[in-house]
Parts: structure tokens; sequence; C-alpha cells
């Protein structure tokens, strides 16, 4: 059973998911799935994440 509930609908009944979607999120691209509720046909995505990286990047700070 799918464990991820529709954001429109509310249901869980199962979800048609395309997957290695590149969307864009603010001025970073992202790898995502865009999954399609199979009960109201409502569309949203999630972010994948890379369960092979062991740490965060580390960030720069900015220098004034």
């Amino acid at each position: 059973m799918p464990t991820k509930f529709c954001p429109h609908c509310g249901e869980r009944n199962g979800f048609q998911v395309n997957f290695n979607i590149v969307c864009r999120i603010g001025d970073k691209e992202e790898r995502c799935y865009l999954r399609t509720c199979k009960d109201c046909g409502g569309r949203f995505i999630t972010i994948q994440k890379d369960e092979r990286m062991k740490e965060a990047e580390p960030e720069t700070s900015a220098k004034d």
C-alpha cells in the first residue's frame, strides 16, 4: 500500500509515478518524482533523496 497521501483528495489508493523528472526550485534544479493520483488525477512532486550521500555538502560562508 502506498505511504503517500494525495494532497488534493487525501486518498492513498495508488499513484502513477514518473521518475527522474528535473524541476527548478528557486535557482537550483532538483531531481524529483512526479506522482499522479489514481483517484482524483491530481499531480504533485516529491524530491528524490540521494541515499548514497553520507554527508551534506559543506556550505561556504559569504564574506563581507
